[in-house]
């Protein structure tokens, strides 16, 4: 019944780490995340560098189908007023 260990000693016995050892894995864990944190930055910069080439090629395609449905009305004779000035010959007056 005198079970008697000395403090702290044998409750951890020799499995742990020492002082040493969880530096260095603290230094490798952070050259992990110091890279994984370049990686993605560059990768956020791509991406936003393709979002703006995406809203611009939207942005020409819109451009190119107005311009399409401007060119098909030309001369349709949607916009009588329009179509009327430009097409009209002017007569001299006697």
């Amino acid at each position: 019944m005198n079970d008697r260990r000395p403090p702290m000693s044998s409750v951890f016995g020799s499995a742990g780490f020492s002082l040493v050892e969880l530096l260095i894995g603290l230094a490798a864990g952070s050259v992990v995340m110091a890279a994984t944190m370049q990686t993605l930055a560059h990768l956020d910069r791509r991406f936003a560098g393709q979002r703006e080439a995406m809203v611009q090629h939207q942005d020409l395609r819109i451009g190119l189908g107005v311009l399409e449905a401007e060119l098909r009305l030309a001369g349709s004779g949607s916009a009588p007023s329009a179509a009327a000035l430009t097409n009209r010959r002017r007569v001299p007056r006697p």
